[in-house]
């Protein structure tokens, strides 16, 4: 009986304490951790980071849906689980720490088992970020979203390399913006837009430590709470890293509903003592020695030295004819002048057009690879087949997407098989367009 009631307080208090934070709002979170990487090196914090934000959302009243190191089935597991919670709910919250990356502008976030040999790999080795917001703005009005997921990913580079030198620039450095969708949205990321965030030397990422220390402060609109974040993070990374939010609520919103504590009344001691200090460092300022002054030549001239100007280069000359940054400008003005003086080169004949299949070329060792490479033909007969089987991959569902990458890898050995045989590998291309409905 005794044990009973101690389970029944121990409830209550958790009740009040839930009731605090949130009023009658219903809170539904997702966080989730990726550390332990199958096919990259390992990170370290993830996994501590979605503990300790756990812990900390539990307490503020939220249904929590965790993930550790999930693989791509638990990852949609997850996800699944989390969209049948919202059900109901006022507020929707995801946080994920580990890989992610860009690829055209859409962020993926990776689970530890992705592999990414190809582009078309993304669609099955990965979940996008839109998969999981379009299940919170399907149910909920307030949407919370945090991604401690811009750190330096060994699956991108070597995605990038697969695509090869003409599409790789499709793979984005850090993450891409996000838009905040149909309903009230608060978007942060650890670092800006394209940019790489840390996973920190501490038990946390300098993100998520800013976060754990902020999240529970009685009374803190979430606005303000990430200003704080930010100036926390910029601070522990010597401004190397900046923590970015794009938010379209248009109320407040706080984690802890509850009043702040009335700040103590100031110490007259501890105002004297901080007047002797400022006193102090003005002194100091007032001894030091001055800072020398710049050279006024050296400033013009590091702001002109890459101009094609001759009339710049000449008021240059004019304005510091004595100074070595005047002979500067003066050799600079006379191999432009050199330059235009030299007869026009003459034109090129036209080019051949290049056959531009698919993949990249430059990495072609297969001598079907090869044969494509050299025949305009057969190049568009492969970018015809690719433009088919993505658009038909991308209207079915992850079963049938499977049985489709399944059928290609076949087809890709029947093609192989033809060797340099062009007439061969027409014949496999126009039977793989057909089958695909081109």
């Amino acid at each position: 009986m005794r044990g009973f009631a101690v389970r029944i307080l121990v409830f209550a208090t958790a009740l009040a304490a839930g009731a605090g934070a949130a009023g009658a709002e219903r809170r539904v979170a997702l966080v989730v951790g990726n550390s332990a990487y199958q096919h990259a090196a390992p990170l370290k914090n993830p996994r501590n980071d979605a503990n300790a934000l756990a812990r900390s959302l539990a307490r503020l009243g939220f249904e929590v849906v965790k993930g550790l190191d999930l693989d791509k089935a638990a990852f949609e597991r997850s996800v699944r689980s989390f969209a049948r919670r919202l059900k109901g709910a006022d507020v929707a919250l995801l946080f994920y720490a580990g890989h992610g990356l860009q690829v055209n502008g859409v962020n993926y976030l990776a689970p530890i088992d992705a592999v990414l040999d190809e582009e078309g790999d993304l669609d099955f080795e990965a979940i996008t970020l839109n998969t999981i917001q379009r299940q919170m703005e399907r149910e909920t009005t307030l949407n919370l979203v945090f991604l401690d997921a811009c750190r330096d990913n060994p699956l991108a580079r070597s995605l990038a390399r697969s695509m090869g030198r003409s599409r790789s620039a499709a793979v984005g450095r850090g993450l891409a913006r996000v838009e905040t969708g149909n309903v009230e949205s608060f978007i942060a990321f650890a670092t800006d837009p394209g940019e790489v965030a840390s996973d920190g030397d501490g038990q946390n990422s300098p993100f998520t430590t800013a976060l754990l220390k902020h999240i529970e402060t009685p009374g803190l609109d979430v606005a303000v709470l990430m200003r704080r974040v930010r100036r926390d993070v910029m601070a522990a990374t010597r401004e190397r890293q900046r923590p970015w939010t794009n938010s379209s609520l248009i109320r407040e919103f706080k984690f802890n509903a509850r009043t702040a504590a009335a700040p103590p009344k100031p110490d007259p001691a501890d105002g004297i003592a901080t007047l002797q200090r400022m006193l102090e460092e003005l002194k100091r300022r007032q001894t030091a020695p001055a800072a020398p002054q710049a050279d006024p030549a050296k400033q013009a001239w590091e702001a002109v030295k890459d101009t094609e100007s001759q009339a710049v280069l000449q008021a240059f000359v004019a304005r510091f004819p004595g100074s070595i940054y005047g002979d500067f400008a003066r050799a600079r003005l006379e191999e432009l002048r050199r330059a235009t003086a030299r007869p026009a080169p003459a034109p090129t004949p036209p080019v051949r057009a290049t056959p531009r299949p698919s993949f990249n070329c430059a990495y072609a060792k297969l001598p079907v690879e090869i044969a494509i490479c050299n025949s305009l033909e057969l190049a568009d007969l492969d970018v015809r087949m690719s433009r088919l089987f993505y658009r038909r991959k991308a209207r079915l569902r992850a079963g049938e997407q499977r049985w489709l990458k399944s059928t290609q890898k076949s087809w890709l050995s029947t093609r192989n098989a033809c060797g340099a045989d062009t007439a061969c590998i027409r014949q496999r291309y126009l039977e793989r367009i057909r089958a695909l409905g081109g």
